[in-house]
């Protein structure tokens, strides 16, 4: 999985990073909604933050921008799956369609804050794809 890309469709920053928040347009995490959280603890493999695996028209279209044939209002931020583990998150293809579709997920289980600080830890490796630079 060398320099295996997953990509994001995310509001981007003034500094070109993504935007951090609690949306499905941010860099970040809905409880409840994107994993599930019991007694504030989350688990590896019950959901996480959705990403595409390559290529981006993976992506789906009301998530895609115009320059990926999509209707979304977000360019796509690209990250490397192989910095996931620096910051105790990794990569799952989700069961259901898993050559368009997956998560970021803990490694461990952890409790909910900690996923978050961990997903918004990432944003510094966040890129945007070639395209659209």
């Amino acid at each position: 999985m060398d320099n295996y890309l997953l990509y994001r469709s995310m509001k981007i920053s003034a500094n070109g990073l993504p935007v951090v928040g609690t949306t499905a347009r941010t860099l970040g995490i809905r409880e409840g909604v994107d994993i599930l959280v019991i007694s504030d603890q989350v688990k590896p493999n019950i959901g996480g933050m959705s990403v595409s695996p390559p290529p981006p028209d993976n992506l789906p279209i009301h998530r895609r921008p115009a320059a990926f044939g999509g209707t979304g209002k977000d360019p796509v931020g690209q990250i490397n799956v192989n910095c996931l583990s620096a910051f105790q998150l990794q990569y799952r293809a989700d069961p259901h369609q898993p050559n368009k579709h997956g998560f970021i997920e803990p490694i461990t289980e952890m409790r909910f804050e900690e996923y978050q600080q961990a997903i918004v830890a990432t944003l510094h490796e966040w890129t945007l794809t070639g395209e659209q630079k």
